[in-house]
């Protein structure tokens, strides 16, 4: 996924594997295919095992530029060590590709043929381009979002106060 947003970072806390691993547990839920418009769920669905996880935030609607969120759990030196790696889900760069292919497919020959006027046919060009910044903006601030929600979550605070910027490769405990 190449040129598609990805962020990588760790955490450490010095909680126990055990610990972390229950504090991420409360916060998942199992994901589900068709969600109720509910407040009564948790903040994240997905799964969460002693070793690793792979979640998504849950929200009333789905959008395939929210980060997946992979972790994976190693206890070294009385110390717990999280890698996490937040990416878009698989199949987003294929239907990308393909709405690329068929918009420009259809809107390069009516700009060239001239049969719009010019300031119509550069809009029609930019709009791909416009839309996908916007999909990228929400999902660094995704990321952002779910990185504080992380270290929140494992530092035991799940009080959802604002928590401060994250401090990436630094203990926090």
């Amino acid at each position: 996924m190449k040129g598609f947003p990805h962020h990588e970072f760790t955490l450490q806390t010095n909680a126990g594997l055990t610990l972390v691993y229950q504090r991420l547990s409360a916060q998942v839920e199992p994901a589900q295919p068709v969600r109720k418009v509910s407040h009564d769920h948790a903040p994240y669905e997905g799964v969460v095992s002693e070793n690793s996880f792979k979640i998504r935030r849950v929200y009333d609607y789905r959008s395939q530029f929210w980060p997946t969120i992979r972790g994976r759990l190693k206890e070294q030196d009385g110390r717990t060590h999280i890698n996490v790696t937040m990416s878009l889900h698989p199949s987003v760069p294929l239907l990308v590709g393909l709405w690329f292919l068929g918009w420009y497919g259809l809107t390069i020959p009516v700009a060239i043929a001239n049969i719009i006027p010019t300031p119509i046919a550069i809009l029609f060009l930019a709009a791909p381009v416009l839309s996908l910044l916007g999909s990228w903006w929400t999902f660094w601030k995704e990321v952002n979002r779910s990185q504080r929600d992380l270290e929140a979550i494992l530092q035991g605070n799940n009080d959802n106060a604002i928590h401060p910027q994250p401090s990436i490769d630094k203990p926090i405990d």
